[in-house]
């Protein structure tokens, strides 16, 4: 559901979701953070993108694979902050 709502563009409502997750006993996981970053990161809402890395790291879930690619694509093109980089970094 998650999924449906970033590929949507509803990023709103997907970290609604997210937060209400938890009160109805499915916690989130690795996964969801990731696709939820990766779905702020496609529309580089970075700083968003950044605090939900934070939440992600605080609650010892990692980036996957695919945020990382995403991550240095995007600092390729300077469009994001090296300091998300160094932030995924320091949590290994």
């Amino acid at each position: 559901m998650i999924h449906g709502l970033c590929h949507d563009g509803l990023l709103v409502e997907a970290e609604k979701l997210l937060r209400e997750m938890g009160g109805k006993g499915c916690s989130p996981d690795g996964c969801t953070y990731n696709t939820i970053i990766r779905g702020l990161l496609n529309i580089n809402e970075t700083t968003w993108a950044m605090k939900l890395i934070q939440e992600m790291l605080e609650r010892r879930f990692s980036a996957d694979a695919s945020t990382m690619e995403l991550i240095i694509v995007l600092l390729s093109k300077d469009i994001v902050d090296p300091a998300l980089l160094m932030l995924l970094k320091d949590s290994r």
